[in-house]
């Protein structure tokens, strides 16, 4: 099993979504730039299949662990 530094990616993803909230762009594009980083930060910890190669379950966060995460 590979460790998550969930720390760093918590912060850049932070970061990143205050970068987005504050630019001048309409609310409704910061919102689809906000759903996008969510989800690629989602990919990077629970669901993204292509970097598991073959031992997928054995690699992967369990989604509970992954909301424990998010929660905090």
């Amino acid at each position: 099993m590979r460790k998550v530094k969930i720390g760093e990616l918590i912060n850049s993803l932070v970061n990143e979504v205050e970068a987005i909230d504050a630019s001048d762009r309409p609310q409704g594009e910061k919102t689809k730039k906000i759903k996008a980083a969510a989800i690629k930060y989602k990919n990077a910890l629970f669901n993204d299949k292509r970097k598991f190669r073959g031992k997928s379950l054995e690699k992967r966060i369990s989604a509970n662990t992954f909301n424990a995460y998010m929660s905090r």
